[in-house]
């Protein structure tokens, strides 16, 4: 339970690891770091992980992508045909 409680409180790491025991007890605790810390839990047994419980990526605003996409740049030529070139292999491959 210590642990949990300290890896709850850092706001450092991505990852915070709890056991099943953690996740029974304190629940409340370990979620929190999930939904409000926005951190990947990983569950473990034994020192082995078991299950991660992750946030729920978000999709980007509409109005975001296209600031995005219309501020992006042009590819190089040598990008295109790189990039042409690789699409066509992997079709072939199919």
């Amino acid at each position: 339970m210590k642990g949990i409680a300290l890896c709850v409180k850092s706001m450092h790491f991505y990852v915070v690891n709890a056991t099943l025991t953690q996740l029974q007890r304190e629940a409340g605790k370990v979620l929190s770091a999930v939904l409000h810390r926005k951190k990947t839990v990983k569950l473990t047994q034994h020192g082995k992980t078991v299950a991660e419980i992750r946030p729920r990526p978000q999709p980007m605003p509409p109005g975001e992508f296209a600031r995005l996409w219309r501020s992006r740049r042009p590819l190089g030529k040598d990008t295109a045909d790189e990039v042409a070139a690789t699409l066509k292999d992997l079709d072939a491959a199919q």
